[in-house]
Parts: C-alpha cells; structure tokens; sequence
C-alpha cells in the first residue's frame, strides 16, 4: 500500500497508511535509529538517493508518521525507474525531465548513475548517496564523494568532511542502540549488517570509499 500511494501521488493515504505502519511496531526500533540517523547525516533540503527496503521505508516512515526530516528528497532509484514517477518527482524538485538510457543495453549500475548525475547538473540542492549504495555506484563517484556518517555527499567542492561527521555523531545522532540492547530486535541481522556501515566514518578519511 506504501508503495502504491507513493507512485499514484496519494498524499493523504501515504501519511494514513504510514502512520499506521509505525503503530504496528512491523519495522523493528534497530531499523528505525539507523534510518534516523542516516537523514540526520545530511544538509537542510538535500536530496538523499537511497538504494533498497531498509534505507526507504523506514527512512519515509520517520518523515510521514513522525514529521522527521520532511526537508530531505528521499529518492529511491529503483522507484525513479519508473517513468510516471520519476517525472512528478523531478517535476517537484524543479529537475527537467529525464529518459532513460536504453534499458536493455544499459547495466543497472548505468542506469543508477545516469539518474545521480542528471539530477546533480540540474539542481543547486546538495545531493547525497546513502552508504548502503551498491559498491559499483560508489565507485562511480570515488573522486568527489565524501562521507559525513551515513551517508556521502557528492561534491566538487571540498570541504572538512571530518568536522561534519564529528558534529553528526556527538550532536545528532541516537546511538545508544549501539551500545545497549534493551530489548530482543525482531531484525537484528538486518541491524548488524547495517551497523556496519557505521565503521566507514572511522576507516577512512576524506572519502567513505
């Protein structure tokens, strides 16, 4: 139901049936701190691509249910392969439509970047990938990519990426899940994996490459 009123633009049903999801308890608190913070991690009215379930709903849950973040352009680029779709969105963000490249030809990978960078040339909106982006993707984006927490932004300019990522963590990050568990995580392989993208922030250092 989440996704279908997300591509028929049905805003009232969206925010019903999310908060009714956030009632249900369904996405597991684990799962909601890491989405929380992955938002928490980028500029005032970015645009954040996200690349599976687990950076997306809960990540737009937090936003429709819980008023979270409503300033970030969560986009999904599997949903952004859809044609409808990806023209209201871009339509929204003052973006020129887009074609894709030949799908049959083209790898999902060229498919993914081709959208980044469209959207990169035709706003003024800083622009992000989450660190859950597939590796082929990052490594698209190596040399002007870097990372701020739990996401990287991408950028020509350089700035102190360290001193942003410091700010995040002790300012505006929940990471007390980390440390103590205070209750039995329905999905807690799904949070282990995820936590793990925690330790990019600390590996490297201009880039979260």
């Amino acid at each position: 139901l989440f996704t279908y009123y997300e591509l028929n633009n049905e805003k009232a049903s969206l925010m019903n049936v999310s908060k009714q999801w956030f009632a249900s308890n369904d996405i597991s608190s684990g799962v909601y701190a890491w989405n929380y913070n992955l938002l928490q991690s980028v500029d005032q009215n970015a645009i954040l691509f996200t690349f599976g379930d687990n950076d997306t709903y809960p990540a737009r849950v937090l936003q429709n249910a819980k008023g979270i973040r409503n300033d970030v352009a969560l986009l999904n680029t599997s949903l952004l392969m859809i044609e409808n779709y990806r023209t209201r969105i871009f339509k929204s963000l003052d973006i020129p439509n887009y074609s894709l490249p030949n799908t049959t030809t083209s790898s999902w990978t060229a498919l993914q970047t081709s959208i980044i960078d469209h959207v990169k040339k035709h706003t003024k909106r800083p622009v992000y990938m989450a660190v859950s982006a597939p590796k082929d993707v990052q490594n698209a984006y190596k040399e002007n990519s870097y990372n701020v927490g739990l996401a990287n932004k991408i950028t020509q300019s350089k700035f102190d990426n360290i001193a942003v990522t410091k700010r995040n963590y002790e300012k505006k990050f929940l990471l007390d899940y980390l440390k103590v568990d205070l209750q039995q995580d329905m999905s807690q392989g799904v949070v282990n994996n995820a936590n793990t993208n925690y330790l990019v922030s600390f590996l490297f250092g201009d880039t979260g490459l």
